[in-house]
């Protein structure tokens, strides 16, 4: 379930869709039905704003989220590592912000290919209350507020934003035993069991036994 950050306008001819996490595995424990949902038909992008190294596995996570990218389908991977993944040090509004505009007006550059950017990222609890997530919101929030990605002095591209809807019944959140039962029983129902895995599980498959809330 999404929320509008600022800016819900009518459809663009050519829009760029781009998903902001904090760190790799964001996306596969966050974002899946969205991914799918845009990756057939539309351009997205993945900015990952760290390398997720605060355990050190830096390296390793670039390698996952790299081969993630590509088993979900997306156009672009861009990943940083100016600021740092850590669960207590906060980043500030301004630093989230200047990394994802220059990373965006660096890749996107001044064709002007694209007549919107949509933004997709976490909302202010964060989903699972990491204060990454939640700083990378604030971040995201400042530039689709201003309304515009400015890529020179002559041009800019429209920005809108959405941002994920946090449970807040933690109950539901982590011990979601009947919905879980439901979705078990759907799925022995409706498909084969000879059925091959999808992307999705390769996907989680890939961070095992790294995926961080």
């Amino acid at each position: 379930i999404y929320a509008a950050i600022a800016n819900p306008k009518r459809m663009s001819r050519s829009i760029l869709h781009v998903i902001v996490i904090a760190h790799p595995d964001d996306e596969s424990m966050f974002f899946l039905p969205t991914i799918r949902a845009l990756v057939a038909q539309e351009t997205i992008w993945l900015l990952c704003l760290t390398m997720g190294d605060y355990d050190g596995l830096g390296k390793i996570r670039a390698e996952e989220i790299l081969e993630a990218s590509r088993l979900l389908g997306f156009n672009k991977l861009l990943l940083r590592d100016t600021l740092k993944d850590h669960p207590t040090k906060r980043w500030s509004v301004n630093e989230v912000k200047a990394e994802i505009l220059e990373t965006l007006q660096s890749a996107v550059g001044s064709d002007m290919a694209y007549d919107q950017i949509t933004l997709y990222t976490f909302d202010a609890k964060g989903v699972s209350g990491h204060i990454n997530h939640i700083d990378t919101c604030y971040g995201t929030r400042a530039i689709v507020q201003e309304g515009e990605l400015r890529l020179s002095k002559e041009s800019s591209i429209p920005v809108e934003g959405w941002s994920l809807v946090s449970e807040s019944n933690l109950f539901a959140k982590y011990i979601p035993l009947f919905s879980w039962a439901l979705l078990v029983l759907n799925f022995l129902i409706a498909v084969p069991a000879c059925q091959v895995e999808d992307s999705n599980l390769r996907t989680y498959r890939l961070f095992e036994p790294r995926l961080n809330w």
